[in-house]
C-alpha cells in the first residue's frame, strides 16, 4: 500500500469543493453525525480537557466571556433560582465548617476586644 498516495487521496477528499460538499451532505445526516460524534468522543474529551490546562485558551476564553452579550448571559445563567439555591448551599456548607467557624469567632473576639478598648478611651 501506498500511504503517501492514500494520504494525498484523503486530502484531496477533505479539501476539495467536492469534497466539502459531500462532507456537508454526509454530516447533515443525524445518523452519521451522532456515530462520528460518538466514535471520536473519547478524543474530544481529552482535547477539551487539554485545552482547558492551556494558559492562551483560557485567556481566549476569558475574552470571550468578557464580551458584553456573553457577560449579560452569564450573569442571566448566574442569577437562576437553581444557581441561587446552589449558592445558599454553598454558604451553610461552608459556615458550618469548623475552620470557617473558628476563624469568623476569631475576628468577632478581635472586635469585641477593640470595641471594649475603644469604649475605655
Amino acid at each position: 500500500m501506498d500511504s503517501d498516495a492514500i494520504k494525498k487521496s484523503i486530502e484531496d477528499m477533505v479539501t476539495s469543493d467536492k469534497g466539502k460538499e459531500f462532507w456537508k451532505k454526509t454530516f447533515s445526516d443525524p445518523e452519521f453525525a451522532s456515530a462520528y460524534a460518538k466514535a471520536l468522543e473519547d478524543e474530544h474529551k481529552k482535547v477539551l480537557k487539554d485545552l482547558t490546562a492551556d494558559p492562551q485558551y483560557r485567556g481566549m476564553l476569558m475574552e470571550i466571556m468578557k464580551e458584553p452579550d456573553m457577560e449579560k448571559e452569564i450573569n442571566k445563567l448566574l442569577k437562576t433560582k437553581e444557581m441561587r439555591s446552589v449558592y445558599k448551599e454553598l454558604i451553610i456548607e461552608t459556615m458550618e465548617s469548623p475552620l470557617v467557624q473558628a476563624k469568623m469567632q476569631e475576628k468577632l473576639d478581635k472586635a469585641a476586644t477593640k470595641a471594649v478598648e475603644k469604649e475605655k478611651k
